[in-house]
């Protein structure tokens, strides 16, 4: 077997591209054809025969260009159950007949994605779904299916995702594929087309750009209420697995929210596109204003599974922090509008569903890495931040996110909210009771019956209680200086261990009180006992 490689390598000119190490497939060089035996394996997704002495193999050939192209895994079967199942449903003929109900059973299947574990699962379900869009510009319905099947992908572990879209580019076709059913719909004469999911919303319009005057589209989760395509309930799931929360669209042709609040309903994103997203265009052309007709796009996805980064791509990873995605991913595009519409301020808001540090604005480049996709920050920064919601602004069409840096927790950038009001009256109450307490005994103490020793702890417990008090009162929300934040922290641990301290002394001292003894009379020669002093 390796002399027969060997000579296979002599008959092929030099070359210094490779194919790079798969899961399966060994480094190849560009040019040659790479055999595998089908083994069994004794878990994950190995391929294998029943008899291993049949010697069946599968194969792969590097192209000369470096990458992985032809392959034929016919001779042998997936060692994982649901590998085989998506196996046979890529193996099955599509055609105008069985495609709306091949693709309803593909949508049962993968209401389980999220136990998928092998990147072929992905693979599969990728290029069943590029089969489906060939017949969604016939069957309305086939789209939203793909749709619902996209989003139950999205709940599968992201590194199957990452291995997947670094394999065969699985999530940048999945992606691809769904922009692709908005042009189908809007082909057929439909003004306005809207799909939803529990993980992904769809949006198009047909806009007139003489009668554009900007639009703000938000992206809402909401409560489902009966089922639009009369599909059964199964494979509609969000990421916890509940059925009644989906994602939706509601977009108005102004620049104002106002109109677009909804009961009952948590924003997610929006986005803002100016009045003057087409005027700059048609003052570049050299014609009068018409009524030119565009195809607008809006896509929403709940988090950035499927845009998962597989290499050093931009300046993002310059600092070598390595970002990920911590809102939704808001893709727009307009279909007409050529070249992409540049420097046009595009306002932005995202929700953020992780805490980190370090966030940046940034746009997914489905160019970059040789078509393996990456977020790059060029022309996008940062207009506000709060604790949940980052407003970010982008120069041009394209896909919006921010990451950040979650390998540590920017906690003094998040500031904390105000006690409870009880708290605050109840912790004025305390501080005035025992202030009259410290007064009266520090200015009395020589007409108060009490012995100098039960006044030293007195005072000292009720000035360590007080400190307290005020420390956690007036400092425990005080967190946006780093330096403010350990300094109360310091005080605070000093004070409660000092406080610990007076009650653990007091305390002895009564007990001793209570319990000592009548003393005896004592004789006027014998010597008094040594003192014991208190405890410092």
């Amino acid at each position: 077997m390796l002399s027969s490689s060997l000579f296979v390598l002599e008959l092929v000119p030099v070359s210094s591209a490779f194919c790079h190490t798969g899961n399966w497939w060994p480094r190849t060089l560009a040019g040659i054809t790479a055999y595998l035996l089908c083994t069994r394996y004794s878990a994950g997704s190995g391929i294998y025969t029943g008899n291993s002495q049949d010697e069946k193999r599968a194969w792969r050939r590097c192209s000369r260009e470096g990458f992985w192209a032809e392959e034929d895994y016919s001779r042998c079967q997936y060692a994982n159950d649901a590998t085989r199942v998506l196996y046979m449903f890529n193996q099955m003929p599509l055609n105008l007949t069985n495609a709306v109900a091949t693709a309803r059973q593909l949508l049962a299947y993968t209401v389980e994605a999220a136990n998928f574990s092998d990147k072929m699962d992905i693979i599969f379900v990728a290029e069943m779904i590029e089969k489906f869009g060939r017949f969604a510009e016939k069957y309305k319905e086939l789209g939203d299916v793909m749709v619902d099947i996209a989003s139950n992908i999205m709940l599968a572990d992201e590194r199957i995702l990452w291995m997947a879209q670094r394999e065969a580019k699985a999530c940048t076709r999945i992606v691809q594929s769904l922009q692709r059913i908005a042009t189908y719909r809007l082909a057929n004469g439909a003004q306005v087309y809207s799909t939803y999911s529990p993980n992904i919303a769809v949006e198009a319009y047909v806009i007139k750009s003489s009668s554009f005057t900007g639009m703000t589209c938000t992206v809402f989760q909401k409560v489902a209420t009966t089922d639009r395509t009369g599909l059964p309930d199964y494979g509609r799931r969000d990421v916890d697995g509940n059925l009644d929360k989906q994602l939706g669209f509601k977009c108005n042709v102004s620049n104002t929210l106002s109109s677009l609040a909804l009961k009952n309903t948590v924003m997610e994103a929006s986005i803002q596109l100016p009045p003057a997203l087409f005027s700059q265009k048609r003052r570049r052309e050299i014609r009068p204003a018409d009524d030119t007709i565009y195809k607008l796009q809006l896509m929403a996805f709940r988090n950035g599974k499927l845009f998962p980064a597989t290499g050093n791509s931009t300046t993002l990873t310059n600092d070598r922090k390595r970002r990920t995605v911590v809102t939704p991913v808001i893709l727009t595009k307009i279909d007409g509008l050529s070249p992409p519409h540049q420097h046009i301020p595009i306002n932005v808001t995202l929700r953020r569903i992780a805490h980190g540090a370090d966030a940046v604005a940034a746009q997914w480049d489905f160019d970059l890495l040789n078509g393996q996709g990456g977020w790059k920050s060029d022309g996008c920064h940062i207009l506000s931040s709060d604790e949940n919601v980052t407003t970010v602004q982008c120069t041009s069409l394209s896909n919006y996110a921010v990451l950040m840096d979650l390998t540590r927790i920017d906690f003094y950038a998040q500031s904390a909210g105000l006690l409870h009001p009880v708290t605050y009256v109840s912790g004025v109450i305390l501080l005035m009771c025992l202030l009259m307490i410290k007064v009266s005994y520090v200015y009395h103490h020589s007409i108060i019956r009490i012995s100098l020793k039960s006044w030293h702890m007195l005072v000292n417990l009720c000035f360590h209680i007080f400190l307290t008090c005020v420390m956690y009162v007036g400092g425990i929300t005080q967190n946006k200086n780093a330096t403010v934040c350990q300094a109360v922290g310091i005080i605070l641990h000093y004070s409660t261990l000092a406080t610990l301290l007076w009650i653990g002394v007091t305390s002895r001292n009564i007990y001793k009180q209570v319990t000592r003894k009548v003393k005896r009379c004592q004789d006027p020669d014998e010597p008094p006992p040594p003192p014991r002093p208190m405890l410092r």
